[in-house]
């Protein structure tokens, strides 16, 4: 009887399992430990290929993984991710209102230890300079900016890779409170990809700054110099639109790469998930042909969760948080498994 062994790709990284026999296999294939994307190896053989690969465990595993996965989705469109976001926002509601609560207790914990950083700043005389100040007051202020400066990093970044991931899984209907925390497991990913597109963003707007210092008044003798002409400031507002529009068609394309490295559904050739630059990447081929739309259904989606701060001032918690979530949800699944 053949064997084999078999890679089962976990949270914590790889991990050989077998020899196994095909009821082994299956076992795993329960467990959702195994998928056609895994790789596998013959007793005795010499190469690994994937699961699709090898005929006997191809046979044995298409039917189930075809019953255990989610329903096709139709292709990617306004009306059709709309549907399917306030579908998952119905069914899903509770789950995604305790999700909302655990944001707004996270986003609560950063403004209170911005608080005494506002309390700080406000207390500096501001007719006066930074080196006329108490050398341990600065020192205490700097340590103020880096706790916030890390704690943003730490908790905010992967917060709102939370917030867009629960989304995910709600529209899979698999949502579950700890989907909220997949991020903090997959961190470093999640930093990856979130400092890459902020340093794209950056440096797009590089030519922007240059020409606003060239452009806006000056100080002469201590005064500031009136603006000659409107159209001095021309140059500066014509290259700040441009990088503007650029900066939210990059934004557009690679939106999706914080949920791409986190989604296990989602692999590349070795069965692994996706890498920052691979996320990235495959967030660009998803968007493909679809900048327009896609803007056009951010305005659609931004326009209704805001509308919700209308309802008891309360609106924007109890319906517009998790209807941003089932958005994001929504537009992510159609673009994925839109041919």
């Amino acid at each position: 009887m053949k064997q084999w062994y078999v890679v089962e790709v976990t949270a914590s990284g790889q991990q050989t399992q077998g020899p196994l026999d095909l009821d082994g296999v299956r076992r795993l294939l329960d467990q959702g430990r195994v998928s056609l994307q895994s790789q596998a190896c013959e007793v005795g053989a010499l190469e690994w290929k994937s699961v699709r690969d090898i005929s006997e465990l191809h046979v044995l595993i298409e039917p189930q993984a075809a019953a255990a996965s989610p329903q096709a989705l139709p292709p990617y469109s306004i009306g059709t991710a709309l549907e399917l976001a306030f579908s998952s926002f119905k069914s899903n509601y509770a789950m995604l209102l305790l999700v909302a609560l655990i944001f707004l207790a996270a986003q609560g914990v950063l403004q209170l230890l911005s608080l005494p950083l506002s309390l700080m700043a406000e207390q500096l005389d501001p007719s006066g300079s930074l080196l006329d100040a108490d050398p341990v007051y600065l020192l205490s202020l700097l340590g103020l900016v880096l706790v916030l400066t890390f704690a943003g990093i730490v908790i905010g970044i992967p917060v709102a890779a939370g917030i867009q991931w629960t989304g995910v899984r709600a529209l899979r209907n698999k949502l579950q409170i700890s989907d909220f925390f997949e991020p903090f497991r997959r961190f470093f990913a999640v930093l990856g990809v979130t400092a890459l597109t902020g340093l794209i963003a950056f440096t797009v707007f590089i030519p922007a700054v240059i020409v606003l210092v060239l452009t806006i008044p000056r100080f002469g003798d201590g005064e500031l110099r009136p603006v000659e002409s409107v159209g001095s400031l021309l140059p500066a507002i014509l290259v700040f639109v441009v990088s503007a529009c650029v900066m939210l068609y990059l934004s557009i394309r690679l939106y999706f790469a914080p949920v791409l490295v986190i989604d296990d559904e989602v692999t590349d050739a070795q069965g692994q998930r996706l890498g920052v630059w691979a996320a990235l990447r495959r967030s660009w081929q998803m968007t493909s042909g679809h900048m327009l739309s896609l803007l056009v259904y951010g305005f659609l989606a931004t326009l209704i969760i805001f509308s919700t701060l209308l309802l008891f001032c309360v609106g924007l918690f109890f319906v517009g948080l998790p209807l941003a979530m089932t958005f994001y949800g929504a537009a992510y699944e159609t673009l994925r498994r839109s041919p």
